[in-house]
């Protein structure tokens, strides 16, 4: 190769490099252009610029300061069916064999009584005429869950009933209230003589003489009171666990589980004309595995359950420690969820083996 070829190849090179730093500026002014955009986005006081970036992309609403966008762009919601319909059930922390809690997204959103379902197809009516909001928003397809390694701490769980005292020889037979004569009169009469006299009766209890009078004869006033059943407490169950990934897989598991968390516990949004509104998010249930598929000895499972609260901690009690990509090597989250029906004697249900259904 003479010096001209060299000459002419150097010249073809320089041409190429020349052509490429040519197209870096023009990308360059392409960025600064955008740059420029946004800057006048956030000064435009009439809005017509946000309203061209509304039509061009789709995206419904934009606002600054506290940076809210709601994206109604057919390409997000597509992506968003997507992963909602994807079947995804985490388990890579759990050894096979091993007994271990299930939590899973229920398909079956919050609102389960027919007088909800009633008022929900009213609001959709209503809302409806403002701007064709469909509140309904099933989705048969959901499939999501994740495993924890079970620790003893997991299977406490407490049945709370309430009772309220009340004075047995006050009660009222209000059935004689239907009875439109004399005997109503007489039995308001009655009422209010008894009324009177228990009131005198506990106050005389309460005294200082009554207890010096107990004292002397050893007896006391019996005040009457009974207990009256008035309801049982939905079941409060909270669980804290540590996930501390030992591979790749594990670490992009643990935050999958972070994100299948807090995205299935969150409301989902709508909006009209009226502005937005927030749907009950889907519920949870959880159930123990004996990791041979059943339940040996122990009935752990819950109704249909809210997360009423989430608490994630990156980092453990050695510190905030790192792993070589830069990402957390321990996850610590706290979890607290609350049922949505009571528990009765027909959910027990009369065999004795796990002792009983819940």
């Amino acid at each position: 190769m003479g010096i001209m070829d060299i000459k002419n190849k150097f010249g073809s090179v320089t041409k190429k490099f020349n052509k490429i730093l040519d197209k870096g500026s023009e990308l360059e002014n392409k960025f600064k252009d955008k740059i420029s955009e946004i800057n006048d986005i956030k000064e435009d006081p009439s809005g017509k610029i946000i309203e061209k970036i509304r039509e061009k992309y789709g995206i419904d609403d934009i606002s600054f300061g506290d940076i809210s966008i709601d994206f109604n762009n057919p390409l997000f919601v597509k992506e968003q069916n997507q992963y909602n319909q994807k079947a995804e059930s985490f388990s890579s922390f759990v050894k096979p064999g091993i007994p271990h809690l299930v939590f899973k997204v229920e398909t079956e959103k919050s609102v389960t009584t027919q007088a909800s379902k009633n008022a929900e197809a009213v609001l959709g009516k209503m809302m409806g005429v403002g701007g064709g909001v469909q509140i309904s928003q099933a989705n048969p397809n959901v499939q999501k869950q994740f495993k924890i390694p079970i620790d003893p701490s997991f299977l406490g769980t407490s049945y709370t009933f309430n009772f309220s005292q009340y004075n047995a020889k006050s009660d009222i037979d209000f059935s004689k209230s239907l009875e439109v004569d004399a005997k109503v009169e007489k039995m308001i009469q009655d009422t209010a003589l008894n009324v009177g006299t228990n009131y005198l009766k506990n106050r005389a209890a309460n005294s200082e003489f009554a207890k010096a009078a107990s004292l002397q004869s050893g007896v006391a006033i019996n005040p009457n009171m009974e207990n009256a059943f008035t309801g049982v407490d939905f079941r409060n169950l909270s669980f804290s666990f540590e996930l501390i990934p030992k591979n790749e897989n594990q670490a992009i598991e643990m935050q999958k589980i972070v994100h299948l968390i807090k995205y299935w516990s969150h409301p989902d949004t709508i909006k009209n004309s009226n502005g937005k509104l927030l749907m009950f998010p889907y519920n949870w249930s959880i159930y123990y595995n004996d990791g041979q598929g059943g339940t040996t000895g122990v009935s752990f499972k819950t109704k249909l359950c809210y997360c009423n609260n989430i608490k994630i901690e990156y980092g453990n009690t050695n510190g905030y420690i790192l792993m070589r990509d830069n990402s957390p090597s321990c996850v610590k989250i706290s979890l607290s969820f609350t049922e949505n029906a009571y528990i009765t004697k027909e959910d027990i249900g009369t065999s004795y083996t796990n002792g009983g259904n819940y």
